[in-house]
């Protein structure tokens, strides 16, 4: 099957940027028996704003077939937030800096800044997840949850 790319159906709004303190942000992908992930398959799941430090976030959720592998991140860099974020058919709850319990800082980039170019269009990026699994063809639920800040806050 050719690589293919999702988009979490309740992200369609552009992303919100406070000028201080953190900002959570979720989205929420799901598909039934018909659809299945393949190896590189991406799932874009929140937008985040130009200029902003990725600071911390969750997956939950399940991903049927069996346990399957995740890695988090941006289109600049895929595994920026998470390297091996594994699901399975059951309810699974992982950190993003929980690389297979390696901690923050060992096996990713976070904090992670969004850095566009200021002449780009849109000036955000998506958090998206990348399968690393071989395939998953049963039902999948996975919930994502990220804190984002401005630039500033991180001085």
């Amino acid at each position: 099957m050719a690589v293919q790319t999702l988009t979490a159906s309740d992200q369609t709004a552009t992303p919100r940027l406070v000028h201080a303190g953190v900002t959570a942000a979720r989205a929420t992908y799901t598909h039934g028996g018909a659809t299945s992930l393949s190896a590189s398959d991406i799932i874009f799941m929140i937008k985040i704003p130009n200029q902003t430090w990725i600071l911390d976030g969750y997956i939950k959720g399940t991903c049927g077939g069996s346990t399957n592998s995740f890695k988090v991140g941006t289109v600049a860099d895929d595994d920026a937030c998470g390297t091996l974020l594994t699901l399975s058919e059951t309810q699974q709850f992982r950190r993003f800096a929980d690389s297979q319990g390696a901690g923050i800082g060992t096996a990713n980039t976070m904090p992670f800044k969004v850095s566009l170019s200021d002449s780009a269009r849109p000036q955000y990026t998506w958090l998206q997840l990348t399968f690393s699994g071989v395939s998953a063809t049963a039902t999948a639920s996975i919930d994502v949850v990220v804190l984002y800040a401005p630039d500033g806050a991180m001085s």
